[in-house]
């Protein structure tokens, strides 16, 4: 949706002077802080369409939320992309279980791997 007035500002605005709907028109700031809004949000939908995939495991879910830390520790202009940062790092620590983190990541490690191969087949 906000992706949608960014790039219907003018219409937006004639439309809104013509029905005389001047309380509600868009002021040039509040279009730059929809634009900041988008920018901000992008990474975070690219995240969540790989972590709701079925095949997605934990692994791929956290190496995809440190891509979205990265991704936000580059956005150095913006009070908005700050704040939503710190949000967002504070909610998620808040809800991973290192611990099961951890043992995913040791499961996963080539060296457990190939310490307890068996010849089952």
């Amino acid at each position: 949706m906000l992706i949608s007035i960014q790039k219907h500002r003018d219409p937006i605005n004639k439309a809104l002077k013509k029905q005389q709907k001047l309380d509600l028109i868009l002021t040039k700031n509040e279009f730059m802080l929809i634009e900041e809004l988008v920018k901000v949000l992008d990474p975070v939908l690219h995240v969540v369409s790989i972590i709701q995939r079925r095949e997605t495991n934990v692994l791929q879910a956290d190496s995809a939320v440190q891509l979205l830390y990265e991704e936000f520790n580059s956005y150095n202009d913006g009070s908005i992309a700050k704040e939503f940062y710190d949000n967002l790092v504070r909610r998620i620590d808040d809800r991973t279980p290192e611990e099961v983190l951890a043992a995913v990541r040791f499961l996963d490690s080539k060296k457990y791997i190939l310490s307890h191969q068996t010849n089952f087949f």
